[in-house]
């Protein structure tokens, strides 16, 4: 049977925020934003995913929807090279059999090969509508292959950026699929051949999203959107543990309004295994009356710790994308809505959070030139300077490229 594609589950849920409150910031905003590239529908594509940085200081990642009108637009894998030159890779093709819709990030090898995953296309057709995902390879040469096309019995709708282990295994998630429909955890070994690690079932979680994390053991950290034992309808969302035999434990079952409700984006883990994420509702009851997100701290013990909650104010609200870290243990994020409100409910802020939950808003974004709602998280340079997108601003409006100095 044809089901009804999904964008992504974290845009059902955001539609449904409006309403904004404000309350006093602790640090003043710092700093400013340097827009690096701005996205033309016609030639770049829109709607731009996270970003990878090499030590050449070139950015990599992709762009969902409209690419060179030519293709009708299903996405493009680009690069922004140190100078400033944006090249695109490669567009995805109309005939779908190389994907279509790539949404999440990219890994990079040693070679120069970059690997990512098609939210569509591929094949499945008779499960998913439009295609059940790829995982894909795109070569320095800009030719593309298709690693793997999934069929819904082993997932449906990828979204995580791919990660390799040292014997070239990858691993990720689909949002959907697998013996429940509610997603898996998957392996996918060099010679093409995909293991599912786990299928969710909604008690133990359902939709994944955000980054797998590993760890020296080869234990997999991971979030899902809904499920668990949460006080929400579907549940509020889990922390999980997989182990290398294929055990999943529960690490946290998020309630809600007291300590946040879907977790969405990448985890970090600290060197005495303490986890850090944000969720994108809990917390409080701005917005709809469901909460407008908070970052927190997972300890290794099971006590989770909320960090900062997010009023939809100057402060930001809806964090998605997760955080990154610095070697002092401060935390760095983006947020969709909130800071200054030249868009309806904000435009959106880049964010640092101290070790002790001070929260210090490094950029505000506006609806103009500048770029507004980032939706995905950060990369960082040595320097400190961290990069990300926008999905909408910019010269054309399409989204952008940018950079913001945090020293």
């Amino acid at each position: 049977m044809f089901r009804t594609r999904h964008f992504t589950a974290k845009a059902c849920l955001l539609a449904a925020f409006a309403l904004a409150i404000t309350v006093p910031l602790v640090a003043a905003q710092a700093k400013g934003e340097r827009v690096l590239h701005s996205f033309d529908p016609d030639t770049d594509g829109f709607l731009p995913s996270g970003l990878i940085r090499d030590r050449d200081g070139n950015l990599y990642g992709t762009a969902d929807a409209r690419g060179q009108k030519d293709f009708r637009g299903v996405g493009t894998v680009f690069g922004l090279a140190a100078n400033g030159t944006f090249t695109v890779f490669y567009r995805f093709k109309t005939k779908l059999r190389d994907g279509k819709y790539p949404i999440g990030g990219l890994a990079r090898d040693k070679a120069g090969n970059l690997y990512g995953a098609t939210s569509e296309g591929g094949g499945g057709y008779d499960v998913c509508e439009f295609g059940c995902g790829t995982v894909f390879r795109v070569a320095p040469d800009g030719t593309e292959t298709v690693l793997h096309a999934f069929a819904g019995s082993d997932g449906d709708l990828p979204v995580s950026t791919p990660l390799q282990d040292g014997s070239g295994n990858f691993y990720g998630t689909t949002e959907y699929g697998g013996a429940d429909g509610d997603g898996v955890v998957f392996r996918l070994a060099p010679d093409g051949t995909l293991s599912v690690l786990h299928s969710f079932d909604g008690s133990d979680g359902a939709i994944p999203q955000g980054d797998l994390l590993a760890d020296k053991k080869g234990n997999l950290y991971g979030a899902t959107f809904d499920g668990g034992s949460g006080n929400c309808a579907a549940g509020c969302g889990v922390i999980y543990k997989l182990a290398p035999g294929g055990t999943l434990s529960v690490l946290h079952s998020f309630q809600g309004l007291s300590d946040g409700s879907s977790p969405d984006g990448p985890l970090v883990r600290d060197a005495d295994g303490n986890l850090y994420g944000t969720t994108v509702g809990g917390g409080s009851t701005c917005g709809d009356g469901d909460g407008c997100g908070v970052a927190f701290k997972l300890a290794p013990d099971g006590t989770l710790t909320v960090l900062h909650v997010f009023t939809d104010g100057s402060d930001g609200g809806y964090p998605e994308g997760g955080v990154i870290a610095d070697g002092a243990g401060n935390l760095y994020g983006v947020t969709v809505d909130g800071g200054l409100q030249y868009c309806q409910a904000g435009c959106g802020v880049v964010f640092k959070l101290a070790p002790d939950g001070t929260e210090t808003v490094l950029r505000s974004f506006d609806s103009g030139k500048g770029g507004f709602h980032p939706e995905y998280g950060l990369t960082m340079d040595k320097g400190g300077n961290l990069y990300g997108t926008t999905w909408e601003g910019g010269a054309n409006g399409d989204g952008t490229i940018f950079e913001v100095k945090t020293k």
